[in-house]
């Protein structure tokens, strides 16, 4: 297990400076903390249209300080209960979110992203930068 789970937003934002981002990710590397990372979020990074190759090599060697997490049938569980649950139209973005904040439930960690707000309704811990 690592000690954080971080979304979609640390990585967009590393890659586009932000220096909170930019701080984790070097606290990682440094070894300060451990992180993983959704097989659900590694998706969603390599499906942007305007992916470089230099975007592609900064993104791949983030991950080699960053586990990789694949989608169980445990934590598609929780994200289908959930998804049940909510009252709003379900989207592509919050099936998303579901499946994200339910790989990190299962695993026991904070889920680390910029938009907490956006994992309100999945009742998991969310830190927040």
């Amino acid at each position: 297990m690592s000690d954080m789970h971080f979304d979609l937003t640390v990585f967009e934002d590393y890659r586009s400076g932000n220096s909170d981002a930019r701080k984790l990710v070097d606290e990682v590397i440094d070894g300060a903390f451990s992180a993983s990372v959704s097989v659900v979020t590694i998706l969603q990074l390599w499906k942007d249209p305007f992916m470089n190759r230099q975007t592609e090599i900064m993104y791949a060697s983030m991950l080699s300080f960053i586990e990789p997490v694949p989608l169980s049938v445990e934590a598609a569980k929780w994200a289908g209960r959930w998804m049940a649950s909510l009252s709003a139209e379900e989207t592509n973005d919050t099936v998303r979110l579901a499946l994200v904040a339910a790989t990190a439930k299962e695993r026991n960690e904070p889920l680390c992203t910029r938009f907490p707000d956006r994992f309100e309704e999945f009742h998991i811990e969310v830190i927040g930068y």
